[in-house]
């Protein structure tokens, strides 16, 4: 039996609360891991838990001890996709994009 599409959008909605309801009681429990346990292995019944390091690059105080001016070598150019959009007609900038999947939105 098919849907009609009010029945697929309610269900996408039921869906969507599950799916947040859900990651936030993951979020909760991976905290709660963090706090009592430390880095390493532990034995969880038919499950091992790790729990390793999580290193984050500091960007901001990279740029402060190298900065592009003087390093240049470091860095790399990417566009700036603001400025591109305004430098280009709408006409040519078609050309650097590429359709994707459908986008669905419901609110």
């Amino acid at each position: 039996m098919s849907m009609t599409i009010e029945e697929m959008v309610a269900r996408r909605v039921h869906l969507d609360e599950q799916i947040a309801r859900l990651t936030d009681e993951k979020k909760q429990i991976d905290e709660k891991l963090r706090e009592e346990h430390d880095y390493g292995t532990i034995p969880a019944g038919e499950w091992r838990v790790s729990i390793g390091r999580n290193p984050q690059f500091l960007k901001e105080d990279f740029e402060k001890r190298f900065p592009v001016a003087m390093y240049p070598h470091l860095y790399k150019p990417v566009p700036d996709t603001a400025q591109v959009k305004e430098f280009f007609a709408p006409v040519e900038l078609k050309k650097f994009y590429a359709e994707g999947a459908k986008k669905i939105t419901v609110k």
